[in-house]
């Protein structure tokens, strides 16, 4: 059974993306237990998974110019949405508007109170 898991191996190489296996900190992230044992599940699992591994076979590596870098192979779909600027900016307008009628409000009722 080894022999034919070694075989399905051969010539390929499996790429592992665990650049968002961390907990980010004030000054420095660390790589905990739980994200290293993520890696090497991935790792025992061998298989392609979205957005965290991918088997790749060196004849394509060889075609990629033996571009090692990550990225080129594992492609983070969670970062490729595209966004309309119109509609962000509208919306982003339509919340300032909302919040200067808030502090105008707040601002009444605390002149009303005599605080201000």
């Amino acid at each position: 059974m080894k022999a034919n898991k070694d075989q399905e191996k051969k010539n390929k190489i499996l790429f592992i993306d665990a650049s968002e296996l961390f907990l980010k900190g004030r000054n420095q992230n660390y790589f905990l237990l739980e994200h290293a044992s993520r890696v090497i599940e991935i790792y025992e699992e061998y298989s392609d998974k979205p957005n965290y591994s991918k088997i790749v076979d060196i004849e394509e590596i060889r075609t990629n110019e033996y571009n090692l870098n990550i990225p080129r192979y594992i492609k983070d779909e969670r970062i490729t949405q595209e966004i309309d600027l119109a509609d962000t900016i509208n919306e982003l307008d339509n919340r300032y508007e909302q919040f200067a009628e808030s502090e105008k409000k707040v601002k009444l009722m605390l002149k009303a109170a005599g605080i201000v």
